[in-house]
């Protein structure tokens, strides 16, 4: 079952990096081309919620001694790693576009 775990984990680290990732994305979109229509990434919260829910539920099935074992640590070191995520969205998101839209104004004389 410790298997099953990892490769939980695992998907659910693939997703916080892919959270990670959108932000910069989304700002090199918006850098590169400024007067296109927005489109949209999806995030899909669930996913990870998910994820983490059945490493949680592995690692309560497991035994052993490790911190792979122990489900308090996967789910409490899991919501800190989805909420830091999220944070690096909004920051680098909204520093992100405040440089962008700041660069394309015209200077004012």
């Amino acid at each position: 079952m410790t298997i099953v775990t990892w490769l939980l984990i695992v998907l659910f680290s693939l997703k916080l990096v892919w959270n990670l990732g959108v932000p910069w994305v989304l700002i090199n979109r918006l850098r590169t081309n400024p007067q296109s229509p927005t489109s949209r990434i999806s995030m899909s919260t669930s996913v990870e919620v998910i994820l983490l829910l059945l490493a949680t539920g592995a690692a309560t099935v497991n035994s052993g001694i490790g911190w792979i074992n122990r489900p308090i640590f996967v789910f409490g070191l899991g919501i800190t790693c989805i909420v830091f995520t999220y944070i690096h969205l909004v920051v680098v998101g909204a520093v992100g576009g405040w440089i962008i839209s700041r660069k394309q104004q015209p200077p004012s004389i």
